[in-house]
């Protein structure tokens, strides 16, 4: 019963979220994601081989039903499994996902594309579809993020850049995506795993292999140089929860979370 599955809210320094629910039996491939109004949380699991072989994953949803939490089980939506690294749209409207499914015609093949979904249906979402090809034609892994404005911000590689690209939605279609400056791609260290926050003031990300980092908005379309967050912040899968109370973040296939606090701390240096 409660918000975040009823978990005791944590303090400055970071604990395992959820141990046993959502830091259970299996890996963790992508952080948990609350929607926006809190009644609904999707995460998606690392599960290994029976042989040899990379892990299969699979999305569960747990949702707030008259005041108590639904067990996990595996998320369908019009009879389709979201694939990986869900992401609710700040204003709850869309659901996007990274997945490794068969393309509608007129698409580029095979490989991870982002998808949408669109609040309705019997299961909450419907209509899936990918996003436009200006984002798609790039090359995708993990984690992405979303912004208010619907601006897409992705980790990938582009006509010889590496790093986190974004991609404005202007008119309804996404714009063929532009590399962020050095302060957050810096030379031989570009950043990965962004979590842009819903007004877009901020950027978490990570530097080098687990460090986490915050860059402030400027105020001329680009970001501040980076700050870490702190030796105890240390992972991947940075997420801050709608309410903006709680920062997550993956370490050793588990969530972790902590109070969010230690963001605003960095913007007053």
């Amino acid at each position: 019963r409660g918000p975040y599955l009823g978990q005791k809210p944590p303090g400055p320094k970071p604990g395992i979220f959820a141990p046993g629910i959502v830091s259970a039996a299996y890996g963790m491939h992508s952080n948990v994601v609350f929607s926006p109004d809190g009644a609904e949380c999707l995460w998606s699991l690392m599960i290994p081989p029976r042989g040899v072989g990379y892990s299969t994953g699979r999305t569960l949803r747990s949702r707030l039903v008259d005041g108590r939490w639904t067990y996990p089980r595996p998320a369908v939506f019009d009879g389709v499994k979201p694939d990986d690294v869900p992401f609710f749209h700040p204003d709850a409207s869309r659901l996007y996902e990274m997945a490794d499914r068969p393309m509608p015609a007129g698409h580029s093949g095979g490989g991870e594309h982002i998808w949408m979904w669109d609040r309705g249906g019997t299961d909450g979402w419907t209509n899936p579809r990918p996003v436009d090809a200006a984002v798609n034609n790039l090359p995708h892994h993990w984690q992405f993020s979303v912004d208010r404005a619907g601006t897409l911000y992705v980790t990938s590689t582009w006509n010889g850049a590496r790093g986190i690209f974004r991609s404005r939605l202007v008119d309804g279609r996404y714009q063929e995506p532009e590399i962020l400056g050095p302060t957050v791609n810096a030379p031989g260290s570009p950043g990965s795993f962004p979590f842009i926050a819903p007004d877009g003031g901020y950027l978490l990300f990570v530097r080098g292999r687990d460090e986490l980092v915050v860059s402030f908005a400027d105020g001329a379309g680009g970001f501040g140089e980076p700050m870490a967050l702190g030796p105890e912040f240390r992972g991947i899968l940075p997420i801050v929860s709608p309410d903006g109370k709680y920062l997550f973040f993956g370490r050793d296939q588990r969530s972790y979370w902590a109070d969010a606090g230690v963001i605003a701390e960095r913007r007053k240096r």
